[in-house]
């Protein structure tokens, strides 16, 4: 179909799937538009719009992803919905449609005949999981174009066979078998810059808090998990352990197995050379609360403190301790020993102005509180427009002119993206517009696009044209053009905008005719009506 090209093939398939699955729903004819809903992780709201010839000439969807200017997914369900026809619908916008009951007999037949696994081992399922990634594997290894989809794939087939293990309460053989599909997909070599990872272990974990249903399965569990030792490839899925471990598994008969655990890694940690203050920090706070549960004495919990007083976790847990007991001196003393110690040494700067802040507040001390504020907002990266506004308030009118420029010098230096989020709060579109123009490159200039186009729509369309230009003298890889393209379909939603695509596409179709790469990615660009 001429529409397909549109898509790259990924987000093609993922629309099929969508349109086969009955995710397209509300579908409605209106002359030559089509609008639906189409249900993802959440529910997105799709035109498409075709010519009188049947031509595809405008398409929208409130995704992200389409928002960004790509053709997405769901734009796709819906152009299969035209084009292929009505499926029968499994999804409402209120609850997933209801079946009939069945009678025990026929619903134990029909499991059987879709379910053929729940008469197969582990061994069994463990092999299919072992074809799966198999299958997208080229030379030992999984390129970025299908790691998604392998990611996505390996995620259902080990959430439903799983669930039929956990069904039948065999807690312990779904836990082994969602462990080792965790194991395998995690030590597979891939580029997964999508994060297909993470999708894995999410739904592997949630596999793992079901099978925790009775004491024998939970016993199990944590012995499994205290004798994991991951190799290399599998640090992601380690760590996703242990963050189980510790935050599972909360009675006394776990303490002195969990502690031991975390002895050995503070060991293990301690000969290493590569991120050991970053892993180190993490077993010492987990060794703290866990500690602290256990009820040791007063003198082992201060000698261990002092021991590691330099890591940041252990000064956190020392201040925030004070501060429960509402013990704000010492915790001042504390934070400003920290404030003044070395970059890089204990707790951050900004953990010790936020901490100050609160013992000011406690104590009623005005100055030191909008000297320790003033300082926050000028100087920490993560500062935000609530902390600009609260400096503002804490200022009379002539008082916060005077100190203005040189907070927002000092803003600049340290916190570029909170800079234009202020000149926009305030007013001050004037001096973003001349940031964003001025800064090399597309990135203010795309950011603030929406909040500058319709008083400054020339300057901003110039400011494009004019990085565009760069970018296609110099341009020779497919990945820029279609970069150029997914910016231009975002323009062209803007009626200042439309024209500037149109001359852009015209002239480079005749001033680079021979770049078939950057032809072919022009041609994906559906434009709008005049």
């Amino acid at each position: 179909m001429e529409w397909e090209k549109y898509f790259d093939e990924n987000i093609l398939k993922r629309g099929e799937g969508y349109y086969r699955k009955g995710k397209v729903i509300d579908f409605q004819a209106d002359g030559k538009k089509r609008v639906a809903t189409v249900i993802g992780t959440e529910e997105y709201s799709v035109s498409v719009e075709f010519d009188r010839d049947g031509s595809v000439v405008d398409m929208q969807c409130n995704c992200p992803y389409a928002e960004s200017g790509e053709y997405c997914k769901h734009m796709a369900a819906v152009l299969y919905r035209e084009y292929c026809g009505d499926v029968p619908a499994v999804y409402s916008k209120r609850q997933s449609v209801k079946k009939p009951k069945e009678s025990q007999k026929s619903k134990t037949e029909k499991s059987i005949d879709t379910h053929p696994v729940l008469s197969a081992d582990v061994a069994t399922l463990k092999d299919e999981i072992k074809k799966i990634i198999a299958h997208y594997k080229r030379q030992g290894y999984i390129e970025y174009r299908y790691a998604y989809e392998c990611a996505m794939q390996v995620s259902e087939t080990m959430e439903t066979n799983a669930e039929i293990y956990l069904r039948d309460g065999r807690y312990k053989e779904a836990f082994d078998y969602s462990f080792f599909a965790l194991r395998k997909f995690c030590a597979t070599d891939m580029d997964d810059s999508d994060g297909g990872t993470g999708m894995v272990c999410e739904v592997g974990l949630e596999i793992w808090k079901q099978a925790l249903q009775d004491a024998e399965s939970e016993q199990y569990v944590c012995k499994q998990l205290l004798k994991y030792k991951a190799p290399d490839q599998e640090w992601y899925l380690k760590e996703q352990a242990e963050h189980f471990l510790f935050t599972n598994f909360d009675k006394p008969e776990y303490y002195a197995p969990k502690m031991q655990y975390i002895e050995n890694c503070i060991a293990e940690v301690c000969n290493e050379t590569d991120l050991t203050d970053y892993k180190l920090g993490y077993y010492l706070k987990q060794k703290i609360d866990l500690m602290r549960k256990s009820n040791v004495s007063e003198q082992t919990f201060e000698q261990f403190r002092q021991k590691y007083w330099s890591y940041a976790e252990v000064q956190a847990d020392c201040i925030e301790e004070k501060l429960q007991k509402q013990q704000y001196k010492e915790a001042e003393s504390l934070l400003l020993e920290c404030l003044a110690m070395p970059f890089g040494k204990g707790v951050s700067t900004e953990y010790c102005r936020e901490q100050l802040l609160i013992v000011y507040e406690k104590t009623g001390d005005k100055e030191g509180y909008r000297k320790t504020l003033s300082d926050y907002v000028s100087l920490e990266y993560n500062s935000s427009i609530e902390k600009y506004e609260e400096l503002k308030r804490l200022y009379n009118a002539e008082e916060w002119l005077t100190v203005r420029e040189t907070v927002l010098q000092n803003i600049w230096k340290n916190n570029r993206e909170l800079l234009p989020e202020i000149l926009l709060r305030d007013g001050m579109k004037d001096k973003l517009l001349k940031l964003a123009v001025s800064y090399p490159g597309l990135y203010y200039i795309q950011k603030y696009e929406k909040d500058l186009m319709q008083e400054y729509a020339e300057e901003v369309l110039g400011k494009y044209k004019v990085e565009f230009q760069k970018l296609t003298e110099s341009a020779s890889a497919r990945d820029t053009y279609r970069e150029i393209v997914r910016q231009l379909r975002k323009l062209s939603r803007y009626d200042e905008g439309k024209k500037l695509v149109r001359e852009l596409v015209a002239e480079w179709q005749e001033k680079y005719p021979k770049r078939k790469a950057m032809m072919e990615e022009l041609d994906k660009i559906v434009f709008p009506k005049e």
